[in-house]
């Protein structure tokens, strides 16, 4: 026990003497202090082992004692660079770039080649994130585009579908008049009446030969008391109208439009209800 005791002083005494001959500052700046630190030490025997995630947190902790080491700084960043966290990486770069320069000692001549990188690097992904961006935005814009307009087209054949059926409902049927148009017009044909059969005696040659007999006083008629035949008359058939019913048309608007009144009108159609009047009917339009 009593060697133990011995031992615990002998190593607390060398101790104390290293930390005398430090200067007593356990965290005076220097590449030689930044070193020995055991986090430090602990990290890069586990860099070497290939235990990255084990040795980024051991240079953590060192950086954690003294932030202002800038061996780890440095380690911890190159860690960061090869597992592509290139942010991280420029941020501990930049780090100790500044703590050296603070320092007035030059930088390792790879280090702003190295910081360089990263930002190189995060340019390139964040280009490409906002390139990505950009496209889908533009993707959906036109994708709205295209259904703003499949919508137009719709409506568009919903109108002209409209449009086709009003217009064929409003066409007059075949072989219905419309108005002021003659659905039916006969012209009187005048009869001809053929000359009477002259007779021998009516020759005038022969009435010229043969004195005239005297007349009968009792059976002779006076040339002028005769009747005449009568004349033939042509058969005169009266013209007749017909109109078309259409949209939107009432038996006065037919009437008006027709020269006539509109009780003339009903007269000449006595089936018609003025009220129940259908597209594609025909109606009689009376003789002004």
């Amino acid at each position: 026990m009593t060697s133990g005791i011995a031992k615990t002083i002998c190593g607390l005494g060398i101790l104390l003497a290293m930390l005398l001959g430090s200067g007593c500052d356990r965290w005076e700046s220097g590449s030689q202090n930044e070193a020995h630190e055991a986090n430090y030490i602990e990290g890069n025997n586990l860099r070497m082992q290939g235990q990255t995630n084990r040795a980024i947190q051991s240079f953590e902790r060192a950086l954690h004692a003294n932030p202002a080491n800038s061996l780890a700084h440095m380690a911890i960043a190159d860690l960061f660079r090869e597992t592509e966290d290139y942010t991280s990486a420029a941020y501990h770069y930049n780090r100790c770039s500044r703590l050296l320069a603070e320092r007035g000692v030059k930088p390792d001549p790879a280090l702003p080649g190295l910081l360089e990188q990263c930002e190189l690097r995060l340019a390139l992904k964040y280009s490409d994130r906002l390139g990505r961006q950009q496209t889908d935005a533009r993707i959906d814009e036109l994708r709205q585009k295209v259904a703003e307009r499949d919508d137009t087209l719709q409506k568009l054949q919903q109108e002209l579908a409209r449009l086709r059926l009003a217009t064929n409902a409003a066409a007059p049927a075949p072989g219905i008049g419309t108005l002021g148009t003659v659905a039916r017009e006969t012209t009187p044909v005048p009869v001809r009446t053929s000359p009477a059969p002259v007779s021998p005696s009516s020759n005038p040659t022969a009435a010229d030969a043969t004195p005239p007999s005297s007349p009968n006083p009792a059976t002779a008629r006076p040339a002028s008391t005769r009747t005449p035949p009568p004349a033939a008359t042509p058969s005169a058939t009266p013209r007749v109208r017909t109109y078309t019913v259409r949209s939107g048309d009432t038996a006065s608007s037919i009437a008006r439009r027709a020269g006539v009144t509109t009780k003339a009108l009903l007269a000449a159609n006595p089936g018609l209800n003025p009220t129940r009047m259908r597209v594609g009917q025909t109606v009689n339009i009376p003789n002004p």
